[in-house]
């Protein structure tokens, strides 16, 4: 692990850590699980080692891609939104927040670049956003942003704000629930009875045969044949997946 001394993170001097008999040597970069992580947090031998990545894969498909940029351009567009931008987002929630810095989102559209000189076959003397207009893809920076607010939301059930700077409260989505996960005590169940249909709401019962199921609908009785699917209408709420 990198270690940050005082307010400073000079290595000049480090300590001497011993385990086991092994000296234990200070680095100022550590990889774990694909994430280059410095001992500032800053990221960005993360970006450059992101940059050397998606330089491969760029490379590849300036070699490949030649035969379908005119047969079908559109390919390429799935190639780099499946496989490149993954890429260059991987670990985005940890690096996420470093995306409020302009330094830092820049670095993200220079990584981008290369790709769309490729997408559009453009001189080096186009613009970034020339690029990103001529192929037709969203702005790596913008699209880093909103998979933080989605990890945010999702994973870590906190506030964030969208790519407008409004506040969004994880507690005004429904999420999706894992019922196997549940304990047997909390999962919801439909209970049963015998008592006869008061035509209020939704009302599921059988006539015994075990053959169909009839259910009332505001007093009105359908069966499920007659419909071919029963769908439970609840209120509109946002959804998340």
């Amino acid at each position: 692990m990198p270690i940050s001394f005082g307010n400073s993170n000079c290595l000049l001097d480090p300590p001497r850590l011993v385990m086991d008999g092994v000296s234990l040597k200070v680095a100022k970069t550590i990889r774990y699980l694909g994430v280059e992580w410095d001992s500032n947090l800053s990221f960005t031998p993360h970006l450059s080692l992101t940059k050397e990545r998606v330089g491969t894969l760029k490379n590849n498909i300036a070699t490949t891609g030649k035969s379908m940029f005119h047969k079908h351009p559109e390919l390429l567009k799935d190639i780099y939104r499946g496989a490149i931008e993954r890429v260059a987002l991987y670990g985005v929630g940890d690096w996420g927040h470093r995306t409020k810095l302009k330094s830092f989102c820049d670095r993200l559209r220079q990584i981008q670049r290369e790709c769309g000189l490729v997408l559009t076959k453009s001189y080096r003397t186009v613009s970034t956003e020339t690029t990103q207009i001529l192929a037709g893809v969203v702005p790596l920076d913008l699209v880093a942003k909103a998979e933080w607010c989605h990890f945010q939301i999702c994973r870590l059930k906190l506030p964030a704000q969208d790519l407008l700077g409004n506040e969004v409260n994880a507690n005004n989505f429904d999420f999706p629930i894992e019922v196997n996960l549940l304990h047997p005590v909390d999962r919801m169940s439909l209970g049963s009875g015998s008592r006869l249909p008061c035509g209020d709401g939704l009302e599921i019962f059988t006539d015994g045969s075990h053959i169909s199921i009839l259910y009332r609908l505001d007093g009105e009785a359908t069966r499920p044949s007659d419909v071919g699917r029963m769908t439970y209408a609840t209120a509109p709420r946002h959804a998340v997946t």
